[in-house]
């Protein structure tokens, strides 16, 4: 029955007319702190442990890969051989050296120590220079040989003389140098300051060349007088420099600003290239990225959107396209006429018409970053308005309007703020107190009354019932016990503050847990660290497990299941009227969202399936939730670090809006029952012209026929 169910199940599916308009996401990488900047695409390591890489005409976002480990930000990246970039990933206990192809593919990968360096030797071999000083060589066949020793190190430049090679080197101690195969030294300038050129090492206003094997010291170069700690030298021609404007001057006579650009805020990095005999200058400033060629602005990418830390989603007041008004303009002949044209325009045109908005999809998506930014979206994918720097801490909706706080609370109408007095109603619960032993983790309850459930019910086969546990006071704590690494569960009134039941379960990851409420329902999932599944628990509540009995203390089903990966978020579909079926709404730490009916993750599934008297078809008991590839929300996409999903009712009843937020930005349409109350916008239009006219054409056939076969019965009977 498990394979017949997802066999048929086709819920899921999008309209041909849906797809990229309410099935979007955005794309974020995060703020670079390693970059490359080669061949026209733009290679970085990000505060979202992720390797991303972009085009630099676009800013598109070509390839991107993240961590599954916390990727420190002494992680590195060099430019390799044959187009290769090499990537060091420094995470707490390990570090590993990944050779990427500019297409976003893995070419070799190495376990090193943690690295300090990477250096690029004329595009022959790689330099990997060890946090405890091993100078490792590696080949293009990726073969592996000590070729030095220089100590503790926590990071360091190269610079190239002729056929020799200078490792600088920082260290507790200060700036040093090394020349291999040579004399080694320190240099009385800080790390940071210096700048590798052909001509030498720029240090403080002085430039260090290699003579006869030593190092020389030169006083007042002129490149150290334009060069700072962000600064780049491009192509062996050019030195860009950047703090609150950027600066580009000729290598070979320093004092000749080419061009120069003021930022709205000081660079925090920069890299730079040539591109079509330009110079192209990628730069990092606070959460924006900017490119700039010939001194023109070409693109830029505004990644605070890639930590958003909470959404809110307002309706746009909205109605059904059938007022009143139309009632009374159809009861007239021009109402008839208008209503046929109308039918025909939708017959023959092919593009899509936008009455979306009066079946309520059109919603407008309140963003909030963890800089305090906010950002407005519209359920298509546009963002409409935005609002910086006024330190936003958080939002919250009340009788569908936004709001945002920081030390005042305003009203936020169409990207514009208006200053009120209203205060967030914090709902307060007060779960039972337990001994001292427990920490209280989470509490839930139920988001609305009784009048909004659409069936009070469950109709069993038999006919009887089972009365759903509707209390609206009824509310779930969840707390935690350190020693014993156990969940407690406990099932109460927030009103009186009566326990009805409680639940235990073991796990040493409870920052793991997830939990949601709905109707008599509660569905929890925890996961232990570094482990590939997920337990996911159903309790629900019912007035009574003997069919057509009622009581005020609810009874209890407890049914758990194994999800076969790590959830990051869940929820469950919200519609009109709560008439669609329910769908578990999950976020996978893979990157997928994925839908669970219910009727599969359900307390009272038999551990035996009965022949003569099967319960409202419940399927038999299965430890395991497969993932469904029809109900895989996201599709094709991978999603990363989605931490919040919402799902909010359209005017349809057949259809909701489900919203993740993360890193990445996620939206699409729901319809757990089907579209049972609409028709599809790939609907064929001409396959029903087609049967209205062959049916035309057999009444006109037939016709004659009938009329002929009339006329000789006629006859017969008066003979």
């Amino acid at each position: 029955m498990l394979f017949l169910f997802f066999l048929v199940l086709l819920a899921s599916g999008l309209p041909a007319d849906e797809i990229f308009r309410v099935d979007w996401q955005t794309v974020q990488i995060g703020r670079p702190f390693a970059s490359v900047f080669k061949d026209g695409r733009i290679y970085s390591l990000t505060d979202q442990n992720i390797y991303s890489v972009l085009n630099s005409s676009t800013g598109e976002v070509l390839y991107r890969y993240q961590s599954d480990a916390p990727v420190k930000h002494d992680s590195l990246l060099a430019p390799a051989w044959n187009g290769l970039v090499a990537c060091g990933f420094n995470h707490e206990a390990t570090s590993r050296l990944v050779f990427w192809t500019k297409d976003g593919l893995i070419e070799h990968e190495l376990d090193l120590g943690s690295l300090a360096g990477l250096h690029n030797v004329r595009d022959e071999t790689l330099l990997a220079v060890q946090k405890d000083g091993s100078v490792l060589q590696i080949d293009k066949d990726y073969g592996q040989s000590t070729i030095a020793h220089v100590g503790p190190v926590q990071a360091s430049k190269l610079a190239f003389f002729a056929d020799q090679l200078v490792l600088v080197s920082k260290s507790s101690a200060g700036t040093a140098y090394k020349i291999f195969d040579g004399q080694e030294g320190s240099l009385g300038c800080q790390f940071e300051d210096i700048l590798v050129t052909d001509e030498g090492i720029v240090c403080n206003k002085d430039i260090y060349k290699l003579e006869s094997g030593k190092l020389q010291k030169y006083k007042n170069s002129p490149v150290a007088a334009v060069a700072g700690r962000t600064a780049r030298v491009v192509n062996s021609q050019y030195l860009v420099t950047a703090d609150e404007n950027i600066q580009i001057y000729d290598l070979d006579d320093p004092s000749r600003l080419i061009e120069s650009h003021a930022l709205n805020s000081p660079a925090d990095m920069i890299e730079a290239d040539t591109v079509d005999g330009w110079v192209a200058v990628f730069v990092v400033s606070g959460d924006d990225l900017l490119l700039f060629v010939g001194g023109e602005l070409v693109w830029a990418r505004d990644e605070s959107l890639a930590e958003i830390s909470d959404i809110l989603i307002t309706d746009r007041h909205e109605e059904l396209s059938v007022s009143l008004g139309d009632f009374e303009h159809e009861k007239h002949w021009s109402g008839y006429i208008d209503r046929v044209k109308h039918n025909l325009h939708l017959l023959f045109k092919e593009q899509h018409t936008d009455t979306d908005k009066h079946f309520g999809f059109n919603k407008t998506i309140v963003v909030l970053t963890r800089n305090g930014n906010l950002y407005g979206y519209d359920s298509y994918g546009h963002l409409e308005w935005s609002i910086k720097e006024h330190g936003f801490s958080r939002i919250f909706k009340l009788d569908n309007q936004a709001y945002a706080a920081n030390e005042k609370v305003y009203a936020v109408q169409d990207g514009k703020l208006l200053e009120t007095d209203v205060n967030e109603e914090q709902q307060v619960l007060y779960p039972p107190n337990l001994d001292g032993s427990y920490r209280l983790l989470t509490t839930a309850a139920r988001g609305y009354n009784n009048t909004e459930v659409a069936s009070p019910a469950v109709v069993l086969a038999s006919r009887r019932v089972l009365y759903k546990y509707l209390n609206p006071q009824t509310s779930v704590g969840v707390f935690y016990n350190e020693d014993a690494a156990l969940l407690k569960f406990v099932v109460y009134n927030k009103a009186t503050n009566q326990t009805y039941a409680s639940f235990e379960h073991s796990t040493k990851n409870p920052e793991s847990l997830k939990l949601v409420f709905e109707e008599n329902f509660i569905v929890f999932t925890t996961s232990e660290k570094n482990a590939e599944t997920s337990l996911l628990g159903v309790i629900e509540l019912y007035e009574s497990l003997t069919p057509d009995q009622r009581s005020k203390v609810p009874e209890h089903q407890v049914r758990t299941y194994f999800l076969p990966s790590q959830v990051a978020a869940m929820t469950v579909t919200r519609t009109k009227y709560n008439i669609a079926s329910k769908w578990l709404i999950v976020a996978l730490r893979s990157g997928e969202i994925v839908a669970i009916p219910r009727t599969l993750a359900n307390a009272r599934r038999p551990f035996a399936v009965s022949k003569k008297e099967p319960e409202e078809m419940l399927m038999k008991y299965q430890p395991v939730l497969p993932v469904n590839p029809k109900l895989t929300l996201s599709h094709y996409r991978k999603l990363m670090a989605t931490s919040k999903l919402v799902s909010v009712p359209t005017e349809l009843e057949s259809t909701t809006l489900v919203v993740g937020a993360g890193t990445d930005l996620f939206a699409t349409l729901v319809r757990p029952s089907s579209s049972f109350d609409s028709m599809r916008g790939d609907f064929s239009k001409s396959t029903l012209l087609a049967t209205i006219a062959v049916l035309v054409a057999s009444i006109l056939v037939v016709r004659p026929f009938v009329s002929q076969k009339q006329l000789k019965d006629a006859w017969q009977t008066r003979s």
